[in-house]
């Protein structure tokens, strides 16, 4: 879709979540990077994959995704819960899906981490952005894909100690990928509502964020969402519900979710 604000024309690429575009104007700006952030349990993976996916069933196209913390066979079983058969979208040449969880290999005076999927020339990678970066780049360009989600940048982050170092490697990892106009995805880790530590930068190097919550409200478990910021297009400031349904995430734009202190908790 390309819409025009003002003299500046803007492509925008739907989310795939029902609903969810209705809070950014029409989709996501194309060629930027989103990052959804949420504590554990709320959606993240789920809504990174459906990103790809729908790209590849509405609207032909191609993806990559990236794991740094599931294996493969478990991301294919999860997908299927939603009738998402990835290893058929694979043998189309319409998904690639890149297994960079870490694993340890001995080395002359240390132990090693490594990316678990090793390269088909080159072997085993080390696990940093840049080898992380070679294996996107090459998925890439084999089936000329345009989304591409990495799930999660805070897996990532874990192994690297030093801050300065650690925000260069997400930059370098974000701006190599926006070079090419791709669409990027990525999810992070977040607790209590708030991001701790080095992955304060997140949001902060990111074009768009999208907080994910699990909320209660004495024993009723409530699922919401809201764009703290989207780049180039106006969004919703509301914090509105979502479901995930046995067809994936669904948010619904026009029931709203008033925040008041001490009546909703964070979990």
């Amino acid at each position: 879709m390309i819409i025009l604000r003002g003299r500046v024309m803007t492509t925008l690429v739907s989310s795939g979540i029902d609903g969810f575009d209705e809070l950014v104007g029409g989709g996501f700006p194309a060629g930027k990077n989103i990052v959804v952030t949420g504590g554990p349990g709320t959606g993240k993976t789920i809504f990174s994959l459906q990103f790809i996916i729908m790209g590849i069933l509405k609207y032909n196209e191609k993806g990559i995704f990236v794991t740094t913390e599931q294996s493969i066979p478990d991301i294919k079983r999860d997908a299927l819960s939603f009738g998402w058969n990835l290893t058929a979208f694979e043998e189309q040449d319409k998904l690639r899906i890149i297994n960079a969880t870490p694993a340890i290999i001995p080395s002359v005076s240390k132990k090693e981490y490594v990316i678990s999927e090793p390269h088909q020339l080159l072997g085993y990678l080390s696990f940093s952005p840049e080898d992380i970066l070679s294996l996107i780049h090459d998925k890439r360009r084999e089936i000329n894909a345009t989304r591409v989600a990495v799930d999660s940048l805070t897996h990532l982050m874990l192994y690297e100690e030093n801050l300065f170092k650690a925000r260069v490697n997400i930059l370098r990892l974000i701006n190599s990928l926006k070079s090419t106009n791709v669409t990027i995805l990525s999810t992070a880790e977040r607790m209590g509502g708030y991001s701790q530590g080095v992955y304060e930068i997140i949001p902060y190097v990111a074009d768009g964020v999208v907080n994910l919550y699990m909320l209660r409200e004495e024993s009723r478990k409530i699922r919401a969402c809201e764009i703290l910021k989207m780049r180039g297009v106006k969004h919703s400031m509301d914090v509105v519900r979502m479901t995930i349904t046995n067809e994936g995430i669904r948010v619904y734009p026009n029931e709203k979710i008033a925040l008041e202190p001490g009546k909703l908790i964070y979990i």
